[in-house]
């Protein structure tokens, strides 16, 4: 149990981080593009996709260290064979959709 809620604290930490340093670094480089603001805009909207798509990476390989090290082979009775098994998990449950299948 202390193993999952300091992994579970680190990752929240990480994920913060790499939004953050995601919208910093667009917003110091996107006033210097000569381009209208709508598409500014996009290219924040598509490195906010950029920095949440890293968070899940991150979350899925946490998981899979964490399969590796523990040992733990399921996750809510779901069978966990590769990294694909983690990354997954990890989609399925950072997006809206959660997990339920």
């Amino acid at each position: 149990m202390l193993i999952a809620m300091t992994a579970s604290v680190i990752l929240v930490v990480t994920t913060i981080l790499v939004l953050y340093e995601t919208l910093r670094l667009t917003s110091e480089h996107i006033v210097e593009l000569p381009v209208p603001p709508r598409v500014r805009i996009l290219g924040v909207v598509l490195m906010t996709f950029v920095g949440h798509t890293v968070a899940v990476w991150i979350y899925a390989g946490a998981d899979w260290l964490l399969v590796l090290w523990i040992g733990e082979d399921a996750f809510a009775g779901t069978p966990v064979k590769t990294f694909l098994d983690c990354l997954y998990f990890s989609v399925v449950t950072y997006t809206s959709l959660g997990f339920g299948d």
